[in-house]
């Protein structure tokens, strides 16, 4: 959506876009917090932040890739909704939550 702008209103596009993207980080970590093991949470997070830092500029030079060998994005498109379907069997594929049977009160 930014693409289609010029100008200030490039500007001002560009500015809503990384903050909205801001705001979904707090959302974020509090579900990766609530979900992991109190004993893992620093590897969660550290992993988290390690696989960010690195996808990051993997993906843009995929993008340059696919760009430089088709001209144009239309496989690009493709390799993410592949990507996508991948994670969402993956994501349904994840254990549930545990049922939890009620531990019974020693009588009074």
């Amino acid at each position: 959506a930014v693409a289609g702008f010029a100008g200030l209103s490039l500007i001002g596009a560009a500015v809503l876009s990384v903050l909205l993207s801001a705001a979904a980080l707090p959302a974020e970590n509090m579900l990766l917090a609530r979900f992991t093991p109190a004993r893992h949470r620093s590897l969660a997070f550290g992993v988290k932040y390690v696989l960010a830092f690195t996808t990051a500029p993997l993906a843009i030079a995929f993008v340059a890739f696919v760009q430089e060998r088709t001209g144009e994005f239309v496989w690009l498109f493709l390799a993410l909704a592949a990507i996508a379907a991948v994670a969402t069997v993956a994501a349904a594929m994840l254990p549930g939550e545990r049922r939890r049977r009620p531990v019974p009160l020693a009588a009074e």
